[in-house]
């Protein structure tokens, strides 16, 4: 079981009244309202955070091979179109 404790915020009235309101059409408490928007917070970051690892693996350790063609300059510029 997931030990659960109390938190204080100290909000701008009118943030509370606007809040019930979308709980309210929510048919939730405030609470619950704040308890997934700050899981829906920290899930997001771990999921980036996941995603840029990744990432960077991805970078140091390519998924695939080009091939062994190599192309000099002249090669990659070149457009007959223009001689």
């Amino acid at each position: 079981m997931v030990r659960k404790r109390n938190l204080t915020l100290a909000l701008d009235e009118e943030l509370i009244v606007k809040a019930r309101v979308i709980a309210a059409r929510r048919r939730t408490s405030l609470t619950s309202l704040v308890r997934r928007s700050i899981e829906d917070l920290v899930t997001g970051d771990e999921l980036q955070a996941q995603a840029r690892r990744r990432l960077k693996a991805g970078m140091r350790e390519p998924a695939f091979e080009v091939g062994q063609t190599k192309w000099s300059r002249e090669e990659l510029h070149d457009r007959p179109q223009f001689h």
